[in-house]
């Protein structure tokens, strides 16, 4: 993993040409190589040096799978096309990747979070994700572009629930905070965001479903052609609709 400057840290700059590059890179990287650009602050911690601690910058994280020997001449683009301030590459075994993160997302913590599929990350959409990252109230608040290419883009849509498999582009707007009494303005944040990706955007992924107060539209948004075939479904093995939770899909016969 990577960590490059970005807006308030350098310039707006920057995290063009990290974005613009990523993304070109992961149209064409090995499907061994899982990609995620974040628009966050520094971790108060080594190897970050001291003047980029806390300070907004972009990360670039991959997992390459593949074969250990050709691991580094597969990211070494991503080092290369730029000076990071922090570099964090390194082999590491399964269960470390998967906890990598936790603990920046303590229990006890506040967390609202939307997410917004894209077609494109075109320069009207850069514009937005930097603008909208150096908005952020929170400085534990991210902006996170997941490339997805691979296996789940040739599952044909209407063979498992999940429908959206022709994006190539997942935003997650993640704002995290720890002040009840800033709570209104990171919701507020994390709403914005979502409503001014819309143009761009076609659908979200429910591990990021934040609260609308219309569930149906967003699970509809969700799971597009396949949302009346679930419920369907619902009506068939759970008439009663005993098996339910928040984003519930309501039997239909």
């Amino acid at each position: 993993m990577c960590c490059f400057p970005f807006a308030a840290a350098v310039t707006t700059s920057p995290a063009r040409q990290v974005l613009q590059f990523t993304r070109d890179f992961a149209a064409k990287a090995p499907e061994d190589l899982s990609l995620l650009a974040t628009l966050w602050n520094a971790p108060d911690a080594e190897p970050v040096p001291q003047e980029y601690r806390q300070t907004p910058v972009i990360i670039v994280a991959g997992c390459y799978s593949g074969p250990p020997e050709t691991a580094e001449q597969v990211i070494r683009p991503l080092r290369e096309t730029t000076t990071p301030i922090a570099d964090l590459t390194r082999p590491m075994p399964f269960e470390s990747v998967q906890t990598f993160l936790d603990a920046d997302y303590p229990h006890g913590g506040l967390y609202y979070w939307k997410s917004a599929y894209l077609p494109e990350l075109n320069e009207p959409a850069l514009d937005l994700l930097i603008g909208r990252a150096a908005a952020r109230p929170s400085p534990l608040s991210s902006l996170d572009v997941f490339f997805l290419n691979g296996a789940v883009t040739r599952v044909p849509a209407d063979q498992t629930a999940f429908a959206r498999r022709d994006m190539p582009y997942l935003v997650t707007i993640e704002a995290n905070w720890t002040d009840p009494g800033q709570s209104d303005a990171n919701i507020a944040w994390t709403r914005d965001t979502f409503e001014d990706l819309q143009p761009f955007a076609h659908g979200s992924y429910l591990n990021f479903p934040g609260f609308m107060e219309d569930s149906d539209k967003l699970l509809q948004g969700a799971y597009e052609a396949n949302y009346e075939r679930l419920g369907a479904i619902k009506a068939k093995y759970d008439p009663d609709n005993l098996f339910h939770g928040v984003l519930n899909i309501v039997p239909r016969p």
